[in-house]
């Protein structure tokens, strides 16, 4: 890490088990509010962006966040993104 990222390992769902079908056709995730707090820590120029992975299914994408209000140690992506393998 450089001082202006973060890492974390987070479980990935697609945007269909929570009630937000909007960001299905969208390229927005959703956060737990403690990714703020980390990121908020860094005193980063905005917008961020955030790269999620998948190594094992060697798949990476680059999104922006709509909202941090995701279970802690979970997030939810459109499933058209296509990390979860």
């Amino acid at each position: 890490m450089d001082g202006t990222s973060i890492e974390h390992i987070y479980r990935c769902y697609s945007a269909s088990f929570i009630e937000k079908p909007q960001i299905e056709s969208g390229d927005k995730i959703i956060m737990p509010p403690s990714a703020l707090v980390r990121v908020a820590s860094l005193h980063i120029d905005y917008p961020m962006l955030f790269e999620p992975r998948n190594d094992a299914a060697e798949r990476v994408s680059h999104c922006d966040v709509l909202e941090f209000t995701a279970e802690e140690g979970m997030i939810y992506m459109p499933y058209w993104v296509g990390i979860p393998k």
